[in-house]
């Protein structure tokens, strides 16, 4: 408060105005929020895989060049370290997405379906991976099967995984020991499939 004295000396109070907030009758109604408002919430718009990146092994079709990539512990980590692994292979089959080609891939120097191209990376997880079948080609004494593993948008189950099968390119598949590999005999059974586990 301000004490002021006028020429008659009366004490004239006049109170404080510091603090105060005035504002003008005319607002502008875009300014204007009343205090029982909520603020506007923002909004964040996200490209993309929400997923964060894996460790997948990337691979090249044979036949068109395209790439294929599997998540490394969807293999049961069968390129990793000895304690690591959960299936032991030192290949593996694959069906490119493009063309529908059938073949075998590997990590490891020296083993079947080698490529210097070949290599793990980190990328987002993009479908499902399955392991189709334990393939065993056309030697009777061979101990070597080959995994096979796909990758779809949806579940590989029973008659749709028949589908898929036999529109198929087998005929560059081998195992591990160069022995040819056929088509498996349940693509055209009459009984319903089922995928093996992954880690029988």
């Amino acid at each position: 408060m301000k004490f002021l004295r006028d020429e008659s000396g009366h004490v004239l109070l006049f109170p404080s105005i510091r603090g105060r907030h005035f504002h003008s009758k005319q607002t502008d109604a875009t300014t204007a929020a009343t205090p029982d408002a909520p603020p506007e919430p923002i909004r964040i718009e996200l490209k993309g895989s929400l997923l964060p990146p894996t460790q997948h092994c990337r691979f090249y079709c044979q036949n068109c060049g395209e790439q294929i990539l599997l998540p490394h512990d969807k293999m049961g980590m069968a390129f990793a370290g000895p304690f690591l692994r959960k299936i032991e292979a030192r290949s593996i089959g694959a069906v490119c997405g493009a063309c529908a080609h059938v073949a075998g891939f590997s990590l490891f120097r020296g083993c079947y379906g080698f490529d210097t191209r070949n290599k793990l990376v980190d990328v987002a997880p993009n479908g499902k991976t399955a392991l189709v079948d334990w393939l065993k080609c056309e030697e009777e004494t061979c101990t070597f099967p080959l995994p096979l593993f796909l990758t779809t948008e949806d579940e590989l189950i029973g008659e749709r995984a028949k589908e898929f099968a036999a529109s198929w390119d087998w005929r560059d598949l081998e195992c591990t020991a160069g022995h040819r590999i056929k088509a498996p005999a349940w693509i055209y059974d009459r009984k319903p499939y089922e995928l093996p586990r992954l880690l029988r």
